[in-house]
């Protein structure tokens, strides 16, 4: 089944836009330290979220205290814990040889 459709100029200029928007951002290159931080916010972030979804009381600002100062919060300890695993374990399976991760 062969389907006949064209582009409309509109879309055409979107696509062309995207694709250097995408080029420009491939080429990029940022600063070790910028991305190390890029990395971590998104750790953080994955751990609140992964822990949130299961039930974790924690918001991200104390989820991100728990992972960066070692806070604890009275009344959810079981909450700091879980955060805390996690988040030990994600970078655990991001160093662990053999992974097939791409940092």
């Amino acid at each position: 089944m062969t389907y006949r459709f064209t582009f409309a100029p509109e879309i055409v200029r979107s696509l062309q836009a995207i694709e250097q928007a995408r080029a420009e951002v491939t080429l990029t290159v940022l600063p070790p330290a910028m991305v190390e931080h890029l990395r971590m916010q998104a750790r953080v972030r994955t751990t609140h979220y992964s822990t949130r979804i299961e039930g974790n009381r924690l918001p991200l600002a104390e989820a991100e205290q728990v992972i960066l100062d070692g806070k604890t919060f009275v009344g959810r300890e079981s909450d700091t814990l879980e955060v805390k695993h996690y988040f030990q374990y994600c970078l655990w399976f991001i160093r662990t040889p053999g992974r097939n991760y791409r940092q």
